[in-house]
């Protein structure tokens, strides 16, 4: 359903959990979380991975001989999309209409810092990247949104950016300082 690759390792999102492979092809460790909490997005920086499955996001930590272990479960009332992580700060669009941010605290636990509302359009993806959110959207008419946020205080985000196309907007990404 989705994977993340960071360093020697590949992150599977399966139906049964979280998988953890090296680049030999050769597993490291199953978290298996059973099938109410599948496993749908992953984003992973470190030894740190967070995942969201049907109305949950999760923190995991791979430590080297230990495997995986939750760190730490978040619920919600709707069904999250895929999250983005940088450094300690992490996003995840959350249904309807919003976009949840959270820290990443010292102990790999997840807690709310702040939140943005998406006016009524869907975004199902967000890329994060040097203090800057960017929030592609879905609108009921079929049109897109494509909005850059500040997210260095996450608890008061900024637009700063704000495009508006008759299509709609799926996916965004940041590469340096470019925005695709």
């Amino acid at each position: 359903r989705s994977s993340e690759v960071d360093g020697d390792r590949l992150y599977l999102g399966t139906s049964l959990g979280i998988e953890v492979v090296d680049l030999d092809v050769r597993p490291i460790g199953v978290l298996g979380i059973g099938l109410k909490d599948q496993a749908s997005s992953i984003v992973v920086a470190g030894d740190v991975a967070v995942f969201s499955g049907s109305r949950f996001a999760r923190s995991v930590k791979l430590e080297e001989g230990a495997g995986l272990s939750v760190v730490d479960r978040l619920e919600f009332d709707g069904s999250p999309g895929r999250p983005s992580m940088d450094g300690a700060l992490v996003a995840v669009p959350l249904y309807p209409h919003e976009v949840g941010l959270f820290a990443l605290g010292s102990e790999n636990e997840l807690a709310m810092i702040g939140e943005i509302s998406t006016d009524h359009c869907q975004a199902y993806r967000v890329d994060l990247d040097h203090e800057r959110l960017a929030i592609p959207l879905l609108c009921a008419d079929d049109s897109g949104i494509l909005e850059v946020h500040d997210v260095s205080d996450p608890s008061v985000p900024e637009r700063v950016f704000r495009y508006v196309s008759d299509e709609p907007i799926l996916d965004a990404v940041f590469d340096g300082g470019r925005l695709f």
